[in-house]
């Protein structure tokens, strides 16, 4: 699928899936090869995805953490290094679910992310890392933006 479409990155920010269905997609259909990397912003505290895991009787994927995925799922993602979880800590009141728009470090990590294609190990990205595929982002989060080239020489004036 990468070839046909040639998605680098694909981000799902407060994914609202049932956790069973997404493991089913990412693991065992294999969803994570057709793009680059997979970042899904993640917030345990998501009142509005909290609210739809007890109408629907089922965890969504957008509240999960390491500790929810089956064992199988957790056997999987220590070899699979495209999907990313970013554990939003501190996204709090109307952020709670609305925080990958609201969220100063989320809005910084998606415009670097987009900008470079940096994966979270990467220094432009400091995220930290949690277990597994997991990553915190919180409130002070600042991308490493490098220094781009100004294209000035030292050739002097001629004319």
């Amino acid at each position: 699928m990468y070839d046909t479409y040639r998605i680098e990155t694909l981000i799902l920010a407060a994914p609202d899936i049932d956790l069973g269905v997404m493991e089913q997609r990412l693991v065992a259909e294999m969803f994570g090869v057709g793009f680059g990397q997979i970042n899904v912003y993640m917030n345990p505290n998501d009142n509005a995805l909290g609210l739809a895991g007890m109408v629907f009787g089922n965890r969504r994927f957008g509240t999960t953490s390491s500790e929810d995925l089956s064992p199988e799922s957790r056997a999987v993602f220590r070899g699979v290094k495209t999907v990313h979880f970013i554990m939003v800590e501190d996204a709090r009141g109307v952020e709670r679910h609305n925080y990958f728009r609201l969220h100063p470090g989320v809005l910084a990590d998606i415009a670097m992310t987009i900008r470079t294609d940096a994966r979270p190990a990467d220094p432009q990205r400091p995220l930290e890392h949690l277990d597994l595929n997991f990553w915190s982002l919180d409130r002070n989060y600042r991308p490493a933006l490098r220094a781009e080239p100004t294209g000035e020489t030292n050739e002097g004036n001629s004319r």
